[in-house]
């Protein structure tokens, strides 16, 4: 399933989002086996997760299969479909304002092409900040939660895992570097 997973990802990325090229002063520690990372033609941010990373995500999905899915800060909207692919019986919402690198309705157009050509049917898509996402829950907490900018866990159930991208830790909170990444960790 993952394999034919990738596939389709892939061949909806054509046109939509393009590979960046990493360099190694950027990212010390980055490795040929974690893949691209893509970003929005004309735009050098937001830039996504690794591939490796995303393929992190449909496996913490698939294993949890939580209810609900939230990630704050859609970005490029490549990791919402990972999360979505990974546990397609869960409701899955991002959000976003595009206001990062200026991408605005350039970037809201780039997801929502992309997440059209995959056909995730649980995935939703909300524009504007973290706080809008409340009343659309209506008071529901997910399980899962992907912070990929500030980290912000109000929207988990106690016992949910929250994955941060590019985030300091949560005061008093301690994770684990995954895929020998320092920007991912759990």
């Amino acid at each position: 399933e993952l394999a034919a997973f990738m596939e389709r990802i892939d061949a909806a990325i054509a046109g939509i989002l393009e590979a960046r090229e990493e360099h190694p002063r950027e990212l010390p520690g980055r490795a040929p086996w974690m893949g691209p990372r893509y970003v929005i033609p004309g735009f050098g941010s937001p830039i996504s997760v690794f591939r490796a990373e995303g393929i992190a995500l449909y496996a913490l999905a698939r294993a949890l299969r939580p209810e609900l899915i939230v990630e704050l800060y859609t970005g490029t909207g490549y990791s919402a479909l990972w999360l979505a692919g990974g546990a397609p019986d869960a409701e899955v919402y991002s959000i976003d304002d595009y206001s990062e690198g200026g991408t605005k309705d350039a970037g809201l157009a780039a997801v929502q092409s992309l997440w059209a050509r995959v056909g995730l049917a649980n995935l939703n898509h909300v524009r504007g900040e973290a706080s809008d996402l409340g009343p659309l829950l209506g008071g529901r907490l997910a399980g899962l939660v992907f912070c990929d900018g500030p980290a912000d866990p109000r929207y988990a159930k106690p016992d949910a895992v929250i994955v941060r991208h590019d985030n300091p830790p949560f005061e008093g909170r301690h994770g684990f570097r995954l895929l020998g990444s320092s920007h991912f960790t759990i």
